[in-house]
C-alpha cells in the first residue's frame, strides 16, 4: 500500500499483493502452523507465481512511486517489524535480482528512512502499563482494530499503514505545540 506523503491518505489502486511459490528447496521449511495462522494452503502456494516474476512486478510497482534518480527520493519502507523481517528479505532479493546500489546494497527503498510501527509504539508507550507488548496482535487490541484476516500479508499491511498514519498525524498535530519546535516548523 502506498500513501500520499502530504495528506497521509492511501493512494487509490496503489496496493501490491501476491503469493509467491516457494523454491523447491524451501517446501520442507514451511510449517503447517504458519500456514494455518496465515490462512494459506500448500496447494495455493504451489499454484502461485514464481519468485522472480513476483519480485520483478513488485520492483516495477515500487518504482512507480519513486520521485527521482537519487536514492533518497525512493519510497520509504514502512510496516510492522520491517527492520527485522521485511527489510531482511528485501535486502536478500535485491542482492539476488536487483536493484542494488554501487556498494551492493538494496536500491529499491530509501536507504535512510524507515517507518516501523514497533518504533512508534515503543516511543509512545515505553513508560505506560498498556499495551504490554508491541506486536500487531497487542496493537490491534489496543487500537480497536479488527482481528478478521489478521496475519494475512494484505491485512497486516493495511493495519500497519493505518497505525503509522495515525502516529504521523499525531506527530504533525503536536509539532507546533511543543515549545522550541515552533520555529523549526517555520523553517522546515
Amino acid at each position: 500500500m502506498v500513501y500520499n506523503p502530504r495528506n497521509l491518505d492511501p493512494i487509490p489502486g496503489a496496493t501490491f499483493n501476491s503469493l509467491i511459490r516457494p523454491l523447491d528447496s524451501d517446501w520442507d521449511l514451511i510449517q503447517d502452523e504458519a500456514l494455518k495462522v496465515n490462512g494459506l494452503k500448500r496447494e495455493e502456494l504451489a499454484e502461485a507465481p514464481e519468485r522472480r516474476a513476483v519480485w520483478e512486478a513488485f520492483v516495477g510497482f515500487v518504482n512507480r512511486f519513486r520521485k527521482g534518480k537519487h536514492p533518497i527520493t525512493a519510497p520509504i519502507a514502512a510496516g510492522a517489524n520491517i527492520r527485522n523481517f521485511d527489510l531482511v528479505i528485501i535486502d536478500r532479493l535485491c542482492k539476488e535480482y536487483g536493484p542494488v546500489d554501487k556498494e551492493g546494497r538494496q536500491g529499491l527503498f530509501n536507504p535512510r528512512d524507515r517507518l516501523d510501527v514497533l518504533d512508534f509504539a515503543f516511543s509512545w508507550f515505553e513508560n505506560q502499563r498498556e499495551p504490554k507488548k508491541y506486536n500487531m496482535d497487542a496493537l490491534r487490541a489496543h487500537f480497536g482494530l479488527s482481528t478478521e484476516g489478521a496475519h494475512s500479508a494484505l491485512v497486516d499491511v493495511q493495519q500497519s499503514g493505518e497505525l503509522i498514519t495515525r502516529f504521523l498525524k499525531l506527530h504533525r498535530k503536536l509539532f507546533g505545540r511543543v515549545p522550541g519546535l515552533r520555529g523549526a516548523a517555520a523553517t522546515a
